[in-house]
């Protein structure tokens, strides 16, 4: 401003790279996975949903009036977790996505139509043969102010979550991890409402390890597995071959659980039960007889599921556990010690 007294600029001192490297080998290697975490998330801002987008694919569209057995049997057939509710109406502007249906709210509602049938004493069968809810009325039937360790699974949204095509990848994972779910559909605007596709924690697992520079690659590959120990789930369930697959429907309601690792007599793992494999039971017919093992109702799959999840040590890199776990396609790591003993779960 014109009569203000001139001010003298205090030059800024930039650290030098010698000072850099110091200061980074006097860090804990906890602070510089977060150091890089941030990093990746504000490279994120120079994506949108444009880039997460599959080259081919399709997506699985559900009308609110269909049946539950038939919403549950066309995830079943197509191979996906998940798809969008459409609503038709007379009037073109209230035609809609409403709601997601997911194998989330399909466990659920097994799990509470599977108590209510021993509480009133009906063959399982009958009741899962007697439904009658919709895609959309089965999600409404959950308890309206649910209480225990999965209360946050059983809440229902008034409206549905979702994204638009040129949103930046970094307000994504910010709505995702405000609302706490797994897969977001990416869904235009007026006119078109169209769902482009639903976008999912291996799409953004994905672009993280594509698009690190050498440089930022280099630091997560020198730092050890170890340095994720306030994101390792210590406190896991570990089920054995014999327990029935009720049981571990009933844990990922009540506790919350996305993955459950089966190991045999010895300890050693042999596969993980996550919440997609419900959907393999609809197939084998095992759904009207959900008191049967683990064991027994995944025995047709086990070659399939034993190439779904990868193992690490502590030792191991952190870029070396998300590329194996990009190549499995897996959304989640067992973390094992000496004898093969799972030790935690890094998801």
């Amino acid at each position: 401003r014109q009569g203000s007294p001139r001010q003298e600029m205090t030059p800024i001192e930039l650290p030098t790279s010698r000072a850099v490297a110091e200061e980074r080998a006097q860090a804990k290697p906890e602070d510089e996975l977060r150091s890089w975490a941030f990093y990746a998330v504000c490279s994120f801002r120079h994506f949108t949903c444009y880039d997460l987008m599959p080259e081919s694919g399709r997506v699985v569209v559900l009308e609110s009036t269909l049946h539950f057995m038939d919403g549950y049997n066309a995830l079943a057939v197509h191979h996906s977790n998940s798809a969008p509710i459409w609503r038709n109406a007379a009037n073109p502007r209230d035609q809609r996505f409403v709601d997601m249906f997911t194998v989330t709210d399909i466990i659920v509602f097994l799990v509470n139509l599977y108590r209510r049938a021993m509480t009133e004493g009906v063959s399982w069968s009958e009741k899962l043969l007697g439904v009658k809810q919709t895609v959309v009325s089965c999600k409404s039937s959950l308890p309206s102010s649910p209480t225990g360790p999965g209360a946050a699974t059983q809440l229902k949204h008034t409206e549905l979550i979702s994204t638009r095509p040129d949103d930046t990848v970094c307000e994504l994972v910010e709505r995702m991890r405000l609302h706490r779910i797994h897969r977001i559909p990416v869904i235009a605007n007026w006119p078109h409402r169209m769902c482009n596709c639903v976008v999912d924690q291996a799409a953004i697992l994905k672009i993280l390890i594509d698009k690190l520079d050498v440089h930022n690659r280099e630091r997560v590959e020198n730092l050890p597995v170890s340095a994720c120990e306030p994101f390792i789930e210590r406190d896991i369930f570990v089920a054995d071959l014999s327990v029935p697959v009720i049981e571990l429907l009933a844990k990922f309601v009540d506790e919350q659980y996305s993955v459950i690792p089966i190991t045999n007599a010895a300890g050693s793992m042999v596969y993980a039960f996550n919440r997609d494999d419900v959907l393999l039971l609809l197939k084998d017919k095992q759904v009207y007889s959900v008191d049967v093992p683990v064991g027994k109702a995944m025995e047709q799959h086990l070659e399939s599921l034993q190439t779904r999840y990868c193992l690490c040590s502590a030792k191991d890199s952190v870029y070396k556990m998300l590329c194996r776990m990009q190549v499995r396609g897996a959304q989640w790591c067992a973390l094992v010690g000496d004898g093969h003993k799972i030790e935690g779960l890094i998801t």
